[in-house]
């Protein structure tokens, strides 16, 4: 909603429509995971403390 998905993610505009999009994709077949991904922007990576670390 802060604009940094719709920076990298061109398609999912910060509007109704866009909102709409991304909420189909969400945890769908070959849409956006549920959890961390290489591909979520700023995700921290969920492997324990770790994670957090890096």
């Amino acid at each position: 909603m802060e604009g940094t998905y719709s920076k990298y993610y061109k398609d999912v505009t910060q509007d109704e429509i866009g909102m709409q999009k991304l909420f189909k994709q969400f945890s769908f077949p070959k849409g956006i995971s549920s959890h961390v991904a290489p591909e979520t922007p700023g995700s921290i990576h969920e492997g324990g403390e770790l994670g957090y670390s890096l």
